[in-house]
């Protein structure tokens, strides 16, 4: 059958099953709803927001050694055989903190676990996926599969939210594992192929019976890039690595610590819970903006423009706390978040080429993730040691000031070879 007998390229369901797999996996139902849980659980158990926070540390340091793991495996495996176990392992880990004791080193445990199955269900796993079956709209396919983590921070706090009301946080925390194990994984069982061939097409829904000469021009797009090591000697890759990791401090710390940063300002609970979910409009909207503007425009400056956002909305906030300059802080901080993971994925395509994404990808994911733990780690210490998140809003927004020169600075896009040694070339 060719893509003239198809009504809709299937890469749009994949896109569409990677919203879903994004929206409950590790980033949404861990990374937008920790602070949903830090005041419940400081509540019942007396740790300090630092201490529970430092949870997070752990999961990020775990991180170094997992995602880079992930992203070795799903280039030479396939993404489909590592995130379905992974995604059943992280669901049982969500339901494990049910049994959660005084004991905070059980609860750091159960974060150990949960990150070690989760690393996989993070973007790393659907930005291969969806970049395997795009080409000429990588952009906008990226920004809509990844909308899913604005989906999460849009609804699943206030989820989390009732069900603590109701029931309390054991059960919020079990709720989110039953649907990683009763939707996330018949999706992922049922409509996930790792690549276009597996669907008899090839990427952008070309037909399968093109001329040699076209399939093979296409099949050369998807082999031209660096070898690893290659790509680690550019100095592209280490001031990507510098700017994912200064933003994963700021954009993590900030919203790892969001619910309580908003009712300090004066809102309470649920309304606090309320303008949150603004977050998850703010970063579904610059997702889908930013997936087009990137296939349009030269990546770094529309980067610089989309983070400079939540350097306004955390100094205001700092400077002058009310409901006003909190509704800027979470949509500057949305806008920033809906950018950040696209354009990382879309930076080591055109700077690294696509036979290494998996692994580049994972580098500057882990970059990004450590430098989220201080963050949170910081920001709650700070609220710990001052009983304000002014110092930590005011120093977010120097840091992402230095972040936005490095990526504005990155340079124009590399011509990518188009020989590699064999061990680093995977075929899309």
């Amino acid at each position: 059958m060719t893509f003239q007998d198809k009504k809709i390229f299937y890469g749009w369901y994949i896109v569409v099953a990677s919203t879903i797999g994004i929206c409950f996996g590790y980033v949404g139902s861990v990374v937008y709803v920790f602070s949903s849980f830090i005041m419940p659980i400081s509540d019942e158990f007396g740790w300090g927001r630092g201490d529970i926070s430092f949870g997070l540390i752990i999961s990020n340091v775990i991180m170094v050694v997992v995602v880079p793991t992930v992203g070795i495996l799903i280039d030479k495996k396939g993404v489909k055989n590592i995130l379905l176990p992974s995604t059943i392992g992280f669901g049982i880990a969500l339901c494990s903190f049910y049994f959660l004791t005084d004991n905070i080193w059980y609860f750091y445990s159960i974060i150990a676990i949960l990150t070690i199955f989760g690393g996989a269900t993070a973007s790393i796993s659907y930005v291969r996926l969806i970049m395997t079956w795009f080409d000429q709209k990588k952009g906008l396919a990226l920004g809509l599969g990844l909308s899913g983590a604005g989906l999460s921070a849009m609804f699943l706090p206030s989820l989390v939210h009732k069900v603590i009301d109701a029931a309390g946080w054991r059960e919020a925390f079990v709720t989110l594992g039953a649907i990683n194990l009763l939707v996330v994984v018949p999706i992922i069982y049922f409509f996930m192929y790792n690549q276009p061939s597996d669907k008899g097409q090839l990427p952008d829904g070309r037909d399968i019976v093109e001329t040699d000469e076209a399939a093979s021009s296409v099949r050369e797009i998807y082999q031209r890039g660096y070898t690893v090591q290659e790509a680690l000697r550019t100095s592209y890759f280490w001031k990507l690595l510098v700017g994912t990791t200064l933003f994963g401090a700021i954009l993590t710390g900030a919203v790892t610590q969001l619910i309580p940063l908003l009712v300090d300002v004066g809102l309470t609970r649920g309304e606090a819970v309320k303008m949150a979910s603004f977050l998850g409009i703010s970063l579904i909207s610059s997702r889908i903006l930013a997936g087009y503007l990137l296939d349009r425009y030269h990546a770094p400056f529309v980067s610089a423009g989309f983070l400079l956002l939540p350097v306004i909305g955390f100094a205001s906030v700092a400077l002058m706390p009310n409901n006003i300059t909190a509704f800027m802080a979470t949509v500057g901080l949305g806008a920033g978040l809906g950018l950040e993971f696209d354009v990382i994925g879309f930076f080591c395509v055109q700077y690294f080429g696509r036979p290494v994404l998996g692994r580049m990808y994972s580098f500057l994911f882990v970059g990004f993730g450590l430098g989220g733990g201080l963050g949170s780690f910081f920001a709650g210490r700070s609220y710990d040691l001052t009983s304000s998140y002014q110092t930590a809003l005011l120093m977010a927004s120097a840091v992402a000031l230095v972040g936005i020169i490095v990526i504005a600075t990155l340079g124009r896009y590399p011509e990518l070879p188009d020989h590699h040694k064999d061990e680093d070339v995977k075929d899309a």
